[in-house]
């Protein structure tokens, strides 16, 4: 019984299409054993060794929270809003700071 050599299904004598995917079959394109599954090229990631839908409902969530997602502005609530604000006027303190001590830092050694 020859198998396909795309899908590796065994298909009967005088089939000239596989049963199962189509393709045809022709003295050159069969052989008498099925095919070896290929093994990716280097170390698999995670997703290759348990794709998504495989998980379960919870696992899928606590995958999504790792991720760090940014929300638009116009979908915060007010207390986000404040905190983005917060961490945006400490950022920048922060860089006028640094800046000031580097143009500072500058001015001394010209002088």
């Amino acid at each position: 019984m020859p198998s396909c050599a795309q899908c590796g299904t065994p298909n009967p004598e005088g089939n000239v299409f596989c049963g199962s995917c189509g393709t045809p079959l022709s003295s050159a394109t069969t052989r008498g054993d099925p095919p070896k599954p290929q093994q990716p090229i280097g170390r698999p990631s995670a997703r290759t060794l348990r794709p998504q839908a495989d998980l379960s409902p919870y696992t899928q969530e606590k995958e999504r929270r790792k991720r760090i997602e940014w929300i638009r502005w116009a979908h915060l609530t007010v207390g986000q809003k404040i905190g983005r604000l917060v961490l945006m006027l400490i950022v920048l303190g922060v860089v006028v700071i640094f800046g000031l001590r580097i143009i500072n830092g500058i001015f001394d050694a010209l002088s």
